[in-house]
């Protein structure tokens, strides 16, 4: 498994098909191939406890692509590959993303970086996104998709080294998760990775790779 995409979504509400936000990794043997996200209208409420989650607000989406535009620009990079999300979240909200506009889901197959990271290190009394990055120092602004994707996608590549981790080693991650607090996430701002999907920017494809 050395090319896969990982990647992970906020949303607007509790309907896991309210996405707002997306982002996507490539990962290749060498490291990350390209990088990708978007906000994204999904032409429904936000609820507060969404938006204190994730610091996203109606404002933030008004002139932001609905759906059926972003499926269109990543259906052909995401369809037939390997795909990593951390809880299998983000591959529902995909699919009922996808069931409320009329469109055909992804054809892909999916990984869950919880699952693995669970088997991996059974002695990890956690296995959250942010607690596994606190454990193993990977950078992370939790709750912005980009973010979330590119620690999903690393806590993959270390689930498979994962199985070299001397005892001494997993005792002293074990405490990093035990000791990790809960982060808040700070005010949301348009990231310099935000592609502008109307203007036909679309992330990497296996056979037109950037």
């Amino acid at each position: 498994m050395d090319y896969f995409i990982a990647i992970d979504v906020e949303t607007a509400n509790r309907d896991r098909g309210s996405i707002c936000q997306i982002g996507l990794v490539c990962f290749n043997g060498d490291g990350i191939e390209w990088q990708w996200s978007s906000l994204v209208n999904p032409e429904c409420e936000f609820e507060p406890h969404n938006i204190r989650i994730h610091r996203i607000t109606p404002q933030h989406v008004l002139d932001a692509p609905k759906w059926p535009a972003v499926f269109e620009c990543i259906e052909a990079s995401l369809g037939g590959q390997v795909i990593a999300s951390h809880t299998n979240f983000d591959e529902y909200a995909l699919m009922e993303a996808c069931q409320r506009y009329g469109l055909t889901p992804l054809r892909s197959q999916w990984i869950d970086s919880h699952a693995l990271a669970r088997r991996t290190w059974p002695e990890f009394r956690r296995h959250g996104l942010a607690e596994l990055c606190a454990a193993f120092e990977i950078e992370l602004n939790h709750h912005d998709a980009l973010s979330d994707a590119m620690a999903c996608g690393r806590i993959v590549k270390l689930c498979r080294a994962g199985a070299s981790m001397s005892p001494a080693e997993i005792e002293q991650r074990a405490l990093a998760i035990a000791n990790a607090q809960p982060r808040s996430a700070s005010s949301f701002k348009l990231a310099a990775h935000q592609d502008d999907v109307a203007a036909d920017i679309r992330p990497g494809t296996r056979d037109g790779r950037r």
